[in-house]
């Protein structure tokens, strides 16, 4: 009697707070291991909670939620095995859908949900809580009162189906970060198959969960493309000022997340072993490092002009006498926004220093490119200079153009058999050399920028750019002329 008691007490409790809930039921869903408490647990929680019971009130949705957080913080516990349960605890006709990256990951979290909602612990507190016997799969289950979790990967389909609640819980496989392939596919997943599977638009909710891996994947494109339709909460496991909302910064202790879990020492140990690249993407939830990926920020040495013409400065021979700028062009595949620009860098070498004076990304159809090309080369051309441009697509185009109505030294490049990244990393030892500068100008910072976050950024023309000017004064190139 006592006891039942007890039950009934700990289940008006649970009802009332998901985070309550969440706590009591942890011994259930990962028997044997300790529980450790955080603030950003009670937090997400209560959030949960917040839209749960917005959507049983039926009031109209203000955003979806992207929730970015590392990796070991019990996201996919609280979001994809614990939360359904708990809606519907207070709805029992609620519908999900959970999505993860590989079905065996969904499979996986469905049935840690199930086992939940079988578990001799819930039913001692919710009796009344069952799944229909005939529909009661590792993939997909009803309750008695018609509510339903759907499990599904990023390659499943959704025909047919709809949910008040859209779980994208790592919707892209860590280990395949650097794939600019996978990050497309999961966002063309979730736009032509997932987005549209809410049964009401004005009430129900999206949420997606994930730590992020490039600066292409499902988070940077939707807050891109739709920052407005998305709240972004925002959790590096150290402080940062990517922290969202920035409210929350007063909760980090000794400037870390969880310091009961990931310590100074645990991080120290991560950064380590990860890696900057795989570090910043998956505790930070930055996709470059403050300091650079591949290439460092502090390996970019800007020098004034006025500093540029005293290196250059002899007493028998004008300064503009004395350089030849060369120009390297990057064609884009169209002028689309998407794609990456035309790229444009011009340099010059005084001895084995490469000096760039200026950078320009451009989108223009193919007349138009000609014609600013037209416009602006001129000025740093002399006869000995060279124009020299990759010859893919629409570049073999301005190849022949820039023949036949030039009387520039126009060369093509071919980038050869190997990747982006391998030839960028052929470069880094010059770069770090400290023998690469950028002549102060407006365009500075964008240039970094790029090279910094390569090859997690969104383009990587400059960095291309960059590559055959190194090459060229060391012969290198000599390999890529076409």
């Amino acid at each position: 009697m006592i006891q039942a008691s007890l039950f009934q007490v700990e289940a008006e409790l649970y009802r009332k707070s998901f985070y309550e809930f969440y706590k009591g039921s942890f011994s259930v869903l990962e028997p044997g291991v300790e529980y450790i408490d955080g603030w950003f647990i009670k937090y997400l929680c209560d959030r949960l909670q917040q839209e749960c019971e917005r959507i049983i009130r039926k009031e109209r949705k203000q955003k979806d939620i992207i929730i970015n957080i590392p990796p070991r913080t019990s996201k996919s516990l609280i979001i994809s095995v614990a939360f359904p349960v708990w809606c519907w605890l207070k709805d029992s006709r609620l519908k999900f859908i959970c999505a993860s990256y590989s079905s065996s990951l969904s499979l996986e979290l469905s049935v840690k949900s199930r086992d939940l909602l079988q578990s001799d612990w819930l039913k001692a507190r919710f009796p009344n809580l069952h799944i229909k016997d005939d529909s009661n799969t590792k993939s997909s289950f009803i309750n008695i009162d018609g509510g339903q979790r759907i499990s599904t990967s990023i390659e499943g389909t959704l025909t047919g189906k709809g949910a008040n609640f859209l779980l994208v819980d790592d919707p892209q496989m860590p280990s395949q970060a650097e794939s600019e392939a996978e990050s497309q596919n999961t966002i063309n997943w979730f736009k032509g198959t997932a987005y549209n599977r809410l049964n009401n638009e004005k009430s129900d909710v999206r949420i997606i969960v994930q730590q992020r891996l490039n600066e292409k994947d499902l988070t940077s494109y939707l807050l891109e493309n739709s920052p407005e339709s998305y709240e972004h909460i925002c959790l590096p496991v150290e402080l940062t000022d990517d922290v969202k909302p920035e409210s929350l910064k007063e909760f980090y202790k000794d400037n870390l997340l969880w310091p009961d879990r990931f310590d100074t020492q645990i991080i120290e140990q991560y950064k380590k072993n990860l890696g900057s690249r795989k570090y910043a993407g998956q505790y930070l939830q930055s996709p470059a490092p403050a300091d650079g990926l591949l290439f460092k920020r502090d390996w970019f040495k800007i020098i004034k002009r006025s500093e540029f013409d005293i290196r250059f400065k002899n007493k028998d021979t004008p300064d503009q006498d004395k350089i030849t700028w060369n120009v390297i062009i990057d064609p884009a595949e169209t002028e689309k926004q998407n794609n990456d620009p035309t790229g444009i860098l011009v340099y010059c070498y005084k001895g084995d220093e490469l000096y760039i004076n200026w950078i320009q990304n451009v989108r223009k159809d193919f007349t138009n490119l000609l014609k600013y090309l037209r416009e602006v080369l001129p000025s740093y051309l002399k006869p000995e200079s060279r124009v020299m441009i990759e010859g893919k697509s629409s570049g073999k185009s301005i190849i022949s153009q820039l023949k036949l109505t030039t009387n520039w030294n126009v060369i093509e490049l071919q980038p050869g058999r190997d990747s982006k990244f391998i030839r960028a990393e052929s470069i880094t030892a010059f770069a770090e050399s400290g023998k690469l500068h950028l002549i102060e100008g407006n365009w500075n910072e964008e240039y970094i920028s790029q090279l910094i976050t390569f090859p997690n950024g969104k383009h990587d023309e400059l960095v291309d750019c960059t590559v055959y000017a190194v090459k060229n004064k060391s012969k290198q190139i000599e390999f890529f002329l076409a």
